[in-house]
């Protein structure tokens, strides 16, 4: 039987792919990305949304585009 991830892993890998995705489909430098993670990460914090919960990166990219057209 496979080992379940724990929440740990699940999130740290469901932000590797988001900013990955940052990097290899919007063309961002890898800092670029990064700054935009953690500027997510401050926003869903404020919509009260758990960081272990599944649906915390739910809504990250759009959030993030939206962002990224009004800067």
């Amino acid at each position: 039987m496979a080992r379940r991830p724990d929440a740990e892993r699940l999130y740290q890998a469901r932000r590797a792919t988001l900013t990955a995705r940052l990097i290899n489909q919007a063309g961002l430098s890898p800092e670029s990305a990064e700054m935009w993670v953690i500027a997510w990460e401050d926003e869903a914090e404020l919509r009260g949304r758990s960081g272990w919960s599944v649906s915390f990166w739910d809504g990250a990219w759009g959030w993030i585009e939206k962002q990224r057209a009004a800067s």
